[in-house]
């Protein structure tokens, strides 16, 4: 146990404000549901010992509010400004959190009115938790009324929020308003990640607009951003879909100039589509290049595969696809047991 060592001041540890604040945020972040508990416990047996930092009461905050332990949470809050601490801009955004995981958007808009009318000024984690609690409330139209608030305030969204406010707008099919975002980030010169690309590619693909998802893989390329293997999956489903095999054959060679290799997932994606689509040799050959490389496919995948070939009446197929099953699974017990 670390408090014995505070106590004594030995092995070189301080027994100061910062060092106990290290303490508490280690505790915090346990799995234990009690483990703010604990750093609450390191709390009261210092704060009257060692002047503790403003730091050691968001930590406590932030923590209670995690465990829904919100009424112990105004009650640091409250020791907070008797210690002469005004509440932080995490300490507050710590409760909007709290308020949004409930859905509780009364007590979020209370939560901001208080800190504002206290001086404390909202910034960017803030506004990104008040539009997630928004969207995750289903109110898509106030989530966007977040992002004008922001520049009324003059607070200036980031990278993140950016991408995070695209990525809801796809999701909730309002693809003009996305991509009026999207516009609008590259007038602020913030260039737009992976994310935001990979949001935009993916609202393309759910409407099958295949040639407007291929331009903005073009456009991506265009600005320099790397695609992901999370840009070129909804690409593939949906060449899938319309079957255009020459579209996806252009895809996966696209994934390889940008030296991404095929992962567990996208083979699944693979083997099931051309399952589907008929073409059992090639996913019957993805199956085994995908053995072959030392990964175990997904049972799901496997059983697709198998039902594929027992309706075909494809009896030898069927059990070289077992086979290779059972070699798999050798391999990864040869790996994790060295057997």
């Amino acid at each position: 146990m670390l408090l014995p060592l505070f106590e004594r001041e030995t092995f070189g540890v301080r027994r100061d404000g910062e060092a106990i604040a290290v303490l508490m945020a280690a505790l915090v972040k346990g799995n234990a549901l009690d483990s703010v508990d604990h750093a609450y416990q390191v709390f009261i047996e210092f704060k009257e010992l060692t002047p503790l930092t403003s730091i050691c009461f968001d930590i406590l905050v932030n923590g209670f509010c995690k465990a829904k332990k919100l009424e112990d949470a105004r009650k640091i809050m409250d020791e907070m400004e008797k210690h002469g601490y005004q509440p932080s801009v995490a300490s507050y955004t710590s409760f909007i959190e709290a308020y949004g995981r409930e859905k509780d958007l009364s007590k979020v808009d209370a939560a901001l009115d208080e800190m504002q009318e206290k001086g404390c000024k909202p910034n960017i984690v803030t506004y990104i938790v008040i539009m997630k609690a928004r969207c995750e409330a289903g109110e898509i139209t106030q989530a966007l009324e977040v992002y004008e608030k922001i520049k009324s305030d003059g607070c200036l969204p980031d990278n993140s929020f950016y991408s995070l406010l695209i990525s809801i707008l796809s999701k909730a099919d309002r693809l003009n308003d996305a991509r009026k975002i999207f516009e609008d980030m590259e007038r602020q010169n913030i260039k737009p990640n992976v994310w935001a690309y990979n949001a935009m590619i993916s609202s393309a693909c759910a409407h099958s607009r295949e040639e407007e998802a291929l331009k903005w893989l073009q456009k991506m390329e265009e600005d320099s951003c790397k695609p992901d293997r999370l840009t070129y999956s909804p690409l593939l489903r949906l060449c899938f879909r319309n079957n255009r095999m020459k579209v996806l054959n252009f895809l996966l060679n696209h994934m390889f100039k940008n030296d991404l290799s095929i992962d567990l997932g996208t083979y699944a994606l693979l083997v099931s589509g051309f399952c589907k689509s008929g073409e059992l040799e090639l996913a019957c050959s993805y199956f085994k290049e995908m053995v072959l490389k030392g990964m175990v496919p997904y049972q799901s995948t496997y059983k697709v595969l198998v039902k594929e070939r027992r309706e075909k009446n494809m009896v030898e197929t069927k059990q070289w696809i077992e086979n290779l099953m059972v070699q798999a699974e050798e391999q990864r017990k040869q790996r994790v047991f060295g057997v």
